[in-house]
C-alpha cells in the first residue's frame, strides 16, 4: 500500500532529486513536498470521480432556504468531505453549487454521489498513487531544479498519467446508460 512518503519519492525520483524518509524531516525536498502535496492531492480528486473516492450521501434540507433563485439549500458533507458533487440520483433535478451548499428546488431527502476528501493514501488505487506523483512532481518541479523544462516534463507526465488512470478507472463498473436529451431527439 502507498503512503505519502512512497508518493513523494516517486515524485522526486522522477525530477532525479534524493528521497526523503519522512514528510518532516529537515530537507529541501521533504519541505517542498510537506508544503503542497494535500492541496495537490484535492485539486487531482477533483478532476475525475475516481472509483475510490467516491461516496454516496442523503442530504437533509437545511432550516434556511436560499432568498431568492431556489426553494432549498443543503449543506455539503463534511465526514468525509464534499471535494465536488458527482451528480444527483436524479439527474434530471437542476441544482447549483454555491460554496458549501447545494441549492436546488428538489426537496429532502436529496440523494447524491460526490467526490470525498481521501487523506489515507492506503485508499487510493495504484493509478490514482501515480497520477498524484505526478501532479506533484509538476507542482515541485521549478522549486527543487529551477529548470522551466524540467517543470513542462513533469506537466506532461501529469497529464500522460491522468489520461491513462481515467481510462482504467472508467472501465470498472457497468457503463451508465446515456440517454438522448428532446434536442437530440429533435434532431433524428
Amino acid at each position: 500500500m502507498a503512503s505519502w512518503v512512497q508518493i513523494a519519492n516517486l515524485a522526486l525520483r522522477r525530477l532525479g532529486a534524493d528521497r526523503i524518509a519522512s514528510l518532516s524531516e529537515d530537507s529541501e525536498n521533504a519541505r517542498a513536498v510537506n508544503d503542497v502535496h494535500e492541496t495537490v492531492r484535492d485539486a487531482v480528486l477533483r478532476l475525475h470521480p475516481w472509483n475510490c473516492a467516491l461516496t454516496r450521501a442523503s442530504l437533509a434540507a437545511d432550516a434556511v432556504a436560499p432568498s431568492w433563485g431556489y426553494a432549498f439549500a443543503y449543506t455539503l458533507p463534511s465526514d468525509p468531505y464534499c471535494l465536488r458533487v458527482w451528480r444527483l440520483a436524479d439527474s434530471t433535478i437542476e441544482y447549483r453549487i454555491e460554496g458549501r451548499k447545494l441549492l436546488t428546488d428538489a426537496g429532502a431527502p436529496l440523494p447524491i454521489l460526490y467526490i470525498a476528501r481521501i487523506s489515507d493514501p492506503e485508499r487510493f488505487d495504484a493509478s490514482l498513487t501515480v497520477t498524484l506523483a505526478a501532479a506533484l512532481a509538476a507542482e515541485i518541479a521549478f522549486r527543487l531544479t529551477n529548470s522551466r523544462t524540467a517543470e513542462e516534463a513533469m506537466h506532461r507526465w501529469f497529464e500522460q498519467a491522468l489520461t491513462r488512470a481515467r481510462s482504467a478507472d472508467a472501465q470498472e463498473g457497468t457503463p451508465e446508460n446515456i440517454e438522448a436529451d428532446e434536442f437530440e431527439r429533435a434532431r433524428l
